[in-house]
């Protein structure tokens, strides 16, 4: 019986002691909900998180429901997420915990985001955030301007979108340009400016059903 009970204390002690870690972020860590991470070779200086950290990426976590990430190809840009259930072991069905590694780190990023907001002084308006992050959301939303497209015979439209995207691979939508929201900006505005260069001004006058045919054409 003393046997027993000397193994339950020393199983919850472990237990425990892995909760402590995790959240320290030493070997272990806790992956927000809809969130993924980069592991990084080194550790980082925790007194200077404005910086971004870490060496070499050596793995992606995450926790994102319904999904699982594809590392089948050597080149890392090419990880993507795919339908299906991700296995993380025991721990993170008792504790919530994921195996970070000895040695390794959480990388922190430069994460921009703009979307459209709505108050009693400003109306409807962009708000740009630029943050430094560790857990980077799989879904986000994007708000994208189009000024100045020209319809037929040079009458100019304004033109706002506010997007849902999912980020479908995690390494090249954070590394694999300096400012993807940018390039967003540019494809979306030149998608745009096809299809409104198309149509005379008075299209656009007809109301919901104008929108509707429009949207279809983008």
């Amino acid at each position: 019986m003393l046997g027993v009970v000397v193994a339950l204390v020393l199983l919850a002690s472990a237990v425990l002691s892995v909760w402590i870690l995790a959240q320290h972020e030493i070997l272990w860590c806790r992956i927000p909900a809809n969130t993924f991470a980069f592991v990084v070779t080194g550790t980082k200086d925790p007194s200077d998180s404005s910086l971004i950290s870490g060496g070499g990426i050596v793995e992606v976590l995450h926790e994102v429901p319904g999904k699982k990430l594809n590392r089948s190809s050597l080149n890392k840009f090419e990880w993507t997420f795919e339908d299906g259930h991700e296995e993380h072991g025991l721990l993170h069905f008792i504790l919530g915990v994921q195996w970070i590694g000895f040695a390794r780190s959480l990388r922190i990023n430069h994460i921009r985001d703009r979307c459209f907001r709505r108050d009693d002084i400003k109306g409807i308006h962009s708000q740009s955030n630029d943050c430094k992050a560790k857990f980077i959301y799989y879904s986000r939303e994007q708000a994208v301007e189009v000024n100045g497209a020209n319809t037929l015979g040079s009458y100019r439209l304004d033109l706002p979108f506010n997007l849902l995207y999912a980020v479908i691979a995690p390494v090249r939508a954070i590394l694999g340009m300096a400012d993807s929201n940018a390039v967003l900006t540019m494809m979306i505005s030149e998608k745009v400016s096809n299809v409104v260069g198309t149509q005379e001004p008075e299209y656009f006058l007809q109301g919901d059903a104008a929108i509707k045919d429009f949207s279809s054409m983008l």
